[in-house]
């Protein structure tokens, strides 16, 4: 086994590299390559994946558990079965680009279905029931940014919907 623990390797090329069952946490690997790696069964915990290239690289079974994803590049990759957000992935996307952060959808294997936007992860209910939990950055004026912000979330839930990871009755709880 592998043990990286609390290291720094930032800005560097492991593309293609076999990590698999090895212990990562708390490493600062931002702005690295890993496309193609394989992460399968290591522990990710509290790890910097900040804008890493992660695409095509296979988590599985990981635990990714306060791993930082912010600005990395995901597209092909794997992530069934890994752990985050204190549950286990079924279904992962992301999208960039929809409003100012990051939109995820998350399929757990509980059945529960988390949506992160910026720094927030929640369950469709709690972002219904408190959509606008950021008013000074995000206030409900009908703003452009905060119009976006509400089109963001839409986006995502009717994804899920289409994709068949949420029941439409779920996604239409009152905001």
């Amino acid at each position: 086994m592998n043990i990286i623990e609390r290291y720094k390797a930032g800005d560097r090329n492991f593309r293609g590299s076999d990590f698999s069952g090895s212990k990562l946490s708390g490493c600062d690997l931002s702005w690295s390559n890993l496309s193609r790696a394989d992460l399968r069964c290591t522990n990710l915990s509290s790890s910097d994946f900040r804008g890493c290239d992660l695409s095509s690289s296979d988590f599985r079974g990981c635990d990714l558990s306060g791993t930082d994803l912010r600005y990395s590049d995901l597209r092909g990759s794997d992530l069934r079965g890994a752990k985050r957000n204190g549950e286990t992935i079924s279904h992962f996307s992301r999208w960039d680009g929809l409003y100012l952060y990051e939109v995820e959808l998350q399929e757990c294997e509980s059945g529960a279905v988390l949506v992160t936007m910026g720094c927030h992860t929640r369950t469709i209910e709690d972002w219904r029931g408190n959509f606008w939990n950021n008013r000074v950055e995000f206030p409900d004026n009908q703003s452009p940014k905060s119009k976006q912000r509400l089109a963001a979330f839409e986006f995502a839930v009717n994804y899920g919907i289409n994709m068949g990871w949420i029941k439409e009755e779920t996604s239409k709880t009152s905001a």
